[in-house]
């Protein structure tokens, strides 16, 4: 049974790995200064006039926005991106079109905006200097010289050249789509959560910040589950642009194109708990699982043959973390959960 999504998983997201760390690890050369040669020569024969910026990347291409400047104080950046190396090729992307065009689209996959914080430590020097005087909605495409990778900062490009990187990679292509700015990420979280809310759940407000619950269907029995008994649900998780990540139901599997014929479709177990962080997923397998705390939370609020939908935001989802490249960082999460019969044998 393959129930990993709302299991308690602290996985980064394969493309913002790529963001913090690098592109492809291939023909890497430690003699940064013969590498800058390199790329000089790069640029001078593809893009002749372009120089590179104070930090040593080079701006390509250039479409200004009209929003907001991203001036790295603000600390969460939200964006779109393409990664290419210096032949052209793609090596990561958030664009769906594109990764339909080059075959390298799969439906479970998430495509769109991505969050991330800047800063040292966490956003790579040389995307935080492409994204220097960019204002939202502008688009910006710029090669970024593989020790500008790190996300330590230093004073200059000399050092930065000087500086061997961990698990460097080799230089990339980088274009940037900026699409939003903020300082309260939650409250970027509960704003799109209040207008799914409003489109796709009547409008039911919070029942406690961050988490939404709406009944669907009546429970037959009011009484709470007692400790340790074990329940069966079928679920169904979206994201808020009514993605579909993981399901118990094959037919909707089938629906989303993210059926797997090696896949077990039915109810899963629950083993329930004196209170919502003691509850488990069960499985014949495996040992007791961990689930996320939204989750927990929705199955909290049933009862004997329920059906509602749990919304809540990423601090009681997978946070900052994602989880592959299904979640994205700072991602509310829908649950549509209904408990049923357990399943025969």
């Amino acid at each position: 049974m393959n129930n990993i999504m709302i299991k308690r998983l602290l996985m980064l997201p394969l493309a913002a790995a790529v963001l913090l760390t690098g592109c492809a690890k291939s023909e890497k050369t430690n003699d940064h200064e013969t590498t800058k040669r390199y790329l000089d020569a790069w640029v001078g024969v593809n893009y002749p006039g372009v120089t590179p910026t104070e930090l040593g990347i080079y701006i390509l291409e250039d479409k200004p926005g009209t929003g907001e400047m991203y001036d790295a104080k603000q600390t969460f950046v939200i964006a779109n991106y393409t990664i290419r190396d210096l032949e052209g090729n793609v090596s990561s992307t958030t664009d769906k079109k594109l990764s339909q065009q080059i075959g390298s689209y799969d439906a479970s996959y998430y495509y769109g905006n991505h969050v991330w914080i800047s800063g040292e430590g966490s956003m790579a020097a040389g995307v935080e200097d492409l994204l220097m005087g960019m204002r939202v909605g502008g688009t910006r495409t710029a090669l970024i010289p593989s020790w500008l990778y790190t996300t330590d900062r230093y004073k200059n490009k000399s050092d930065y050249i000087k500086k061997k990187i961990k698990d460097e990679g080799t230089s990339g292509i980088y274009t940037v789509t900026l699409n939003g700015l903020s300082n309260n990420i939650l409250k970027v979280e509960i704003d799109s959560m209040e207008v799914y809310s409003k489109k796709y759940l009547s409008g039911v407000d919070s029942t406690s910040y961050g988490f939404y619950y709406k009944q669907v269907q009546a429970p037959t029995d009011t009484n709470a589950f007692k400790s340790d008994t074990t329940i069966y649900i079928n679920y169904t998780g979206r994201l808020l642009n009514r993605q579909v990540f993981d399901t118990t139901d094959p037919d909707t599997a089938k629906m989303y194109n993210i059926y797997s014929s090696s896949r077990i479709y039915e109810p899963v177990g629950i083993k329930w708990g004196d209170t919502f962080s003691d509850i488990k997923m069960t499985s014949s397998s495996s040992d007791d699982s961990d689930i996320i705390a939204g989750f927990a939370k929705t199955l909290w609020k049933m009862r004997k043959y329920e059906k509602g939908v749990g919304m809540f935001f990423s601090p009681y989802g997978y946070a900052s973390n994602g989880s592959g490249n299904k979640i994205p960082s700072f991602a509310p999460l829908v649950f549509e959960i209904e408990i049923v019969d357990k399943p025969e044998s």
